[in-house]
């Protein structure tokens, strides 16, 4: 919330694809509490190999950090 700037940064990491937002708003005001756009989101990610975090970044604001599998997801775990 109140963030005036944020920034994007999509990437690759040995074999997942990687997505941070940062803003520089005031932070997550109740830690334990998502939104279900969020949850929803969280989710998806799981079912599909993938995490998502998020937390107060540490000079204020939100980071959120989207981690995807690059290849498919197999029935027995492996991507």
């Amino acid at each position: 919330a109140e963030a005036t700037h944020a920034a994007v940064t999509v990437g690759s990491v040995d074999a997942q694809w990687t997505l941070v937002v940062e803003d520089d708003g005031v932070g997550l005001m109740e830690p334990a509490r998502m939104g279900l756009g969020l949850l929803g989101l969280r989710e998806r990610l799981e079912r599909a190999g993938g995490t998502l975090e998020i937390e107060t970044a540490s000079e204020g604001g939100v980071r959120l950090d989207a981690r995807l599998p690059r290849g498919p997801k197999h029935e027995s775990g492996e991507a």
